[in-house]
């Protein structure tokens, strides 16, 4: 009987560090900070996740939190097709560059995507239209709360074959945090990069 229970007990033991974490102690301090954000912001806030793909170019999505609410989610292609976006925007000579690099005529891209070029590179979404661009490499929306329990749960749990960062350079709060395969070359990343958070 005495073996059954030391055997038990060795395996709820193997079983809780199956469950843990990579960076647990850096990710709980992150935590802490996240909560004191959140206090001291009212829950008022927004960040900027960016993503980048060998295919497609980079882009930002800006997502807007109020009293822990959705509220607005900003997308744009910062760069697509190899042009840049100018400071201002999406101008109309810097969409025909885009449609000159691609070889596509307005008509003829609208046809493709279903959308005007204008509307592809950049969007703004408020109140219920939150969420509704389906279709796009934008970030679903995402609260903070909702970050920090993904990294918890997903992004930086121990599993084998994989690479796993975290970091948390915007004030102690999350700024890179995810996995990548091991030998996978492109577009591999799963998880977030958070390049501004700030109270509002």
């Amino acid at each position: 009987m005495r073996t059954l229970v030391i055997a038990f007990v060795v395996m709820l033991g193997f079983i809780a560090c199956k469950k843990d974490i990579e960076y647990k102690s850096s990710f709980e301090k992150s935590n802490r900070s996240w909560k004191a954000f959140k206090a001291s912001s009212n829950n008022n806030y927004r960040f900027v996740v960016s993503g980048t793909s060998w295919s497609s170019g980079s882009w930002t999505t800006t997502l807007k939190v109020q009293a822990g609410v959705a509220v607005e989610r900003k997308f744009a292609y910062t760069i697509y097709a190899g042009v840049v976006m100018p400071p201002e925007g999406w101008t109309p000579a810097k969409q025909d560059e885009v449609l000159a690099r691609i070889n596509l005529t307005a008509a003829a891209f609208r046809q493709q995507t279903g959308k005007d070029i204008s509307e592809y590179l950049s969007w703004t979404e408020t109140g219920a239209m939150v969420g509704a661009h389906t279709d796009t490499p934008a970030t679903p929306f995402l609260t903070l709360d909702q970050v920090y329990e993904k990294a918890k749960n997903d992004w930086l749990k121990k599993r084998s074959g994989t690479t796993t960062y975290f970091e948390a350079k915007n004030n102690g709060l999350i700024s890179a945090c995810g996995y990548v395969p091991d030998n996978c070359a492109d577009d591999c990343f799963t998880g977030i990069g958070i390049s501004l958070i700030e109270a509002l």
